[in-house]
């Protein structure tokens, strides 16, 4: 096989990869949240969602601004928290099952999206096996 050939083919080759790689979305988490329980008198955080999910703490713990009052203990855990839907439509597309969505826009394309990614992995896997093929009998 030509050198040149086999340059392209490994540029077609990563250029699908990336493609690939690049379609999928994965909710980053925001930032933990200081939470205050004023009946214990004890301090400790919740994890407050990601675009996805809005979190709140349950029970008597309360969003906490700033430190943990002076006398309380701060705990290394995770207190409970309850979350509910954020009503964004990205999450309802890349994840149509873990979200209520009925009341969600969906973008009507995504089918088109997966349809594309099954190519491109298919493609892939293609390039992949003949070049595995060429190298084997070069």
């Amino acid at each position: 096989m030509h050198k040149k050939a086999k340059i392209l083919l490994l540029f077609m080759e990563l250029s699908l990869l990336s493609l690939f790689l690049t379609t999928f979305a994965v909710a980053a988490p925001s930032a933990p949240a200081n939470v205050v329980n004023h009946k214990t008198k004890e301090c400790a955080m919740i994890a407050t969602g990601d675009e996805c999910n809005t979190c709140v703490p349950t029970g008597d713990w309360e969003i906490l601004n700033g430190d943990c009052p002076e006398g309380y203990t701060q705990l290394n855990d995770y207190v409970p928290n309850s979350c509910t839907f954020s009503g964004n439509p990205i999450c309802c597309e890349m994840s149509p099952g873990l979200y209520r969505c009925q009341d969600s826009v969906v973008n009507p394309n995504t089918k088109y999206v997966l349809i594309g990614l099954v190519i491109v992995v298919s493609l892939s896997v293609i390039l992949i096996v003949l070049r595995k093929k060429r190298v084997v009998r070069d």
